[in-house]
């Protein structure tokens, strides 16, 4: 299925379209998202993550070859998480299935609880963040 196609699949199966951020070497100008349900929120912004679809397209001359990478990235307890599928053929079926699975592994990674140890070092926020101020050339 071409990315012209897949684009009008995700949008009338309810996906949600965004441009693609222009350092991203796709080859293609948009992804898709869909927020996760039934799921528990993600701990940076207290709301269910979202499953995003990027699209590839590389020219392999005189082929061109078409896939999506999956995913889903959050932060859980333990941390923050990126899981994804990639190399996945551009159909409707194989996205579903993967969002799917996506979905149960970040019920699993969201509930699992952080394990505390007397080494832990305390998590870095920006304000934690020690800042250097680096001398101009003049």
């Amino acid at each position: 299925m071409s990315h012209e196609a897949l684009h009008q699949t995700l949008v009338h199966a309810g996906w949600t379209m965004f441009p693609a951020a222009n350092h991203e070497p796709t080859g293609v100008s948009w992804r898709a998202c869909k927020k996760l349900v039934d799921v528990p929120d993600c701990r940076c912004n207290d709301r269910p993550p979202q499953v995003v679809v990027t699209p590839w397209c590389v020219d392999l001359s005189p082929l061109i070859a078409y896939s999506v990478e999956v995913s889903v990235c959050g932060e859980t307890a333990r941390g923050w998480v990126d899981l994804k599928f990639y190399g996945l053929s551009p159909d409707l079926v194989a996205i579903d299935a993967a969002a799917e699975t996506l979905r149960l592994c970040w019920i699993t990674a969201a509930n699992t609880p952080k394990v505390e140890t007397e080494d832990d070092p305390p998590r870095a926020t920006y304000a934690t963040l020690p800042l250097t101020r680096v001398p101009r050339k003049s």
